[in-house]
């Protein structure tokens, strides 16, 4: 039964505490001024696409054989059927966001170059303070997090968290991006690293029912203290509005918009997998970006509930923007 109120974020910490804290088949729905890039100048539109020219973006390598099921635990997977096999830098757009002691605490996604979309809970405190730039170091091209070198990981510039974001209950506007000091090298793009595409509008979004991904070093048992080592990931179902709304706030309510949900009863994300990426494969073999890991419920996967996954989509508009102010 859910009790309103009990929602968990899923950043990691080291003693393992709650914290209050497409494609042409894709439906198409209105949404708000942060769903398009409308009121960029074409000066700014050259800007964006300079840099997205500088990374080149994520491409699927796999084949079906590596897509087949496999028989361990991946996210928290009490279904097997959901779990997802992962090779290392099959998905070069996944990052690992780490404190300077190299404790990962939250996941995030590359953008371009010098840019990591994550989710702002992840940099913000419950007073809404920013943690300092200095403090977090990102971690790009990892399969395993702890045998990368210190080539892989970058300083931080900048961390811009939405001006509009609320925190518990909710997580309204739960979204980051943080700029990185310098770029990633070039020895790594389109290797080890690469970006993810966004979606091409705000209306396009992945139906209810669809399947879509999602990766990340967090806990893969709601029972077990500590995180994994390798990337791991699960297949998940998108759920609809009204059936989030009933899952994880009561009969009768709806889940805004601006998140999207999956279920969780065969798998689900837990703590240490906030910010990392909700995505779907499209036609071309391209990646693009759905969600950003949001909050669940204390059980992490459990029958008859969702994990809530900022929307993307909704926020194109501030994304692009950001990107082309935090150079």
């Amino acid at each position: 039964m859910f009790i309103p109120g009990r929602l968990y974020s899923w950043i990691f910490v080291s003693i393992t505490l709650p914290l209050a804290g497409l494609s042409a088949n894709a439906s198409r729905r209105g949404s708000a001024n942060d769903s398009t890039a409308d009121g960029l100048t074409q000066s700014e539109l050259a800007q964006l696409q300079k840099l997205l020219a500088d990374m080149p973006p994520s491409v699927s390598p796999e084949s079906s054989a590596q897509d087949r099921n496999v028989p361990n635990p991946i996210y928290v997977v009490p279904d097997q059927s959901a779990a997802l096999r992962i090779t290392p830098h099959q998905y070069p757009f996944v990052v690992s966001l780490q404190r300077v002691n190299g404790e990962h605490f939250c996941g995030g996604a590359i953008l371009s170059s010098r840019h990591i979309v994550t989710a702002a809970h992840c940099v913000l405190d419950d007073d809404r303070r920013t943690t300092p730039a200095s403090q977090i170091k990102v971690g790009v091209g990892l399969h395993n997090r702890k045998a990368a070198t210190h080539n892989d990981y970058f300083h931080v510039k900048s961390v811009r968290p939405h001006p509009r974001y609320r925190g518990q209950p909710e997580l309204i506007s739960d979204i980051a991006i943080l700029t990185l000091a310098q770029p990633i090298p070039l020895n790594l793009r389109g290797k080890t690293a690469r970006r993810i595409e966004l979606p091409a509008s705000g209306s396009v979004n992945p139906r209810p029912g669809t399947t879509v991904l999602g990766i990340g070093w967090g806990k893969n048992s709601d029972d077990r203290d500590g995180l994994p080592q390798l990337l791991e990931g699960a297949r998940l179902q998108v759920l609809n509005q009204s059936e989030c709304g009933r899952r994880m706030k009561g009969p009768g309510s709806t889940m805004p918009w601006e998140k999207i949900c999956v279920d969780s009863t065969k798998a689900s994300a837990c703590r240490g997998d906030s910010g990392g990426p909700l995505f779907k494969k499209v036609s071309s073999g391209r990646f693009h970006l759905v969600g950003l890991s949001s909050y669940g419920t204390q059980m992490c996967a459990a029958p008859g509930m969702a994990s809530v996954f900022t929307r993307v989509s909704h926020y194109l508009g501030w994304i692009r923007k950001t990107m082309i102010s935090s150079k």
